[in-house]
């Protein structure tokens, strides 16, 4: 059996306290332009759900090195 992949929204990784980062940085982690970032944060667009999981996945790493460190 698989297991679920969460999904959140990317531009919460904006905003994580684990690893801030800006749009720049936002846009090349998830393969996405700045535009697509732009057009997500005045709600002309949505992320896909691939995008979403890919997010989660991302916070998800971030918070165990955090704990790790």
């Amino acid at each position: 059996m698989l297991t679920k992949i969460p999904e959140i929204n990317p531009l919460d990784l904006l905003y994580n306290p684990y690893q801030p980062i800006d749009r720049h940085e936002l846009a090349e982690l998830l393969g996405v332009s700045q535009n697509t970032i732009y057009s997500w944060q005045e709600g002309r667009r949505r992320p896909a759900i691939p995008v979403k999981k890919l997010a989660a996945m991302i916070l998800s790493q971030w918070r165990s090195q955090s704990i790790t460190a």
